[in-house]
Parts: structure tokens; sequence; C-alpha cells
């Protein structure tokens, strides 16, 4: 399995090469377009695991995450292991919100530039 590391190498090589050709031709896009909607799909997959744990913590307390997450920051909800367990997937649910954000955001845009399919 590549490291991230490699993995970034690359992709810096691969956007050398499409800069240094003035543009990248239909094959690339296609691959490329293919490759972020997987890595799309991993991300929405660990977000929906992160939901089902965040959905368990509510229904066993009776709190949204949301009016959790306000009583957590304010001190009022204590010190027990399942809050702080519950306060870092509600972060990284919402970095992973970001995240499927942003990439959705290119992902679209770069399917509305019009390239032949």
């Amino acid at each position: 399995m590549a490291t991230t590391v490699q993995l970034l190498k690359k992709l810096q090589l691969l956007q050398t090469l499409v800069a240094g050709e003035g543009m990248g031709d239909e094959v690339t896009e296609v691959t490329i377009s293919k490759l972020l909607s997987y890595e799309i799909e991993k991300v929405r997959k660990r977000q929906s695991q992160i939901r089902e744990k965040l959905t368990a913590f509510e229904e066993q307390y009776n709190l949204k995450t949301e009016e959790f997450s306000r009583k957590f920051q304010d001190g009022t909800m204590g010190d027990a292991i399942d809050f702080f367990e519950w306060s870092a997937l509600a972060e990284m649910y919402q970095e992973l919100s970001q995240r499927l954000t942003d990439a959705e955001q290119v992902s679209h845009a770069a399917s509305d530039t019009g390239t032949p399919q």
C-alpha cells in the first residue's frame, strides 16, 4: 500500500506533467474524475460510520450533538470519557462534512466545464 507521501509526490508529478503540456487529455480527465469519485465515496462511508456513533450518543444521553457540543465547550457537561469521545466524533464529522463540500464543489466544477464524455 502506498504511503500518503508517495501518493502526493505522484500527484505533484502529474500536476507538473499536465501543466507542462498546457492541458490534460480526456483519459486523464476521466481517470482523475473516477479517482475523485472513489475518494469522495470513502469519505462518505467514514462520515456515515461516525454519524451512527453520534446517533448512539444522542439516544443514550437524549441530547442532539449540536446541543451537546455547546454544553461541552461551555464546560457544563462534565468530564466523562464518553463526552470526550462524543466531542471528538462531532469534530471529525464536521471536518469530513467540510472535506465533502470542498471535494464535491471541485468535482462538479470539473464536470461542468464541458469536458467530452
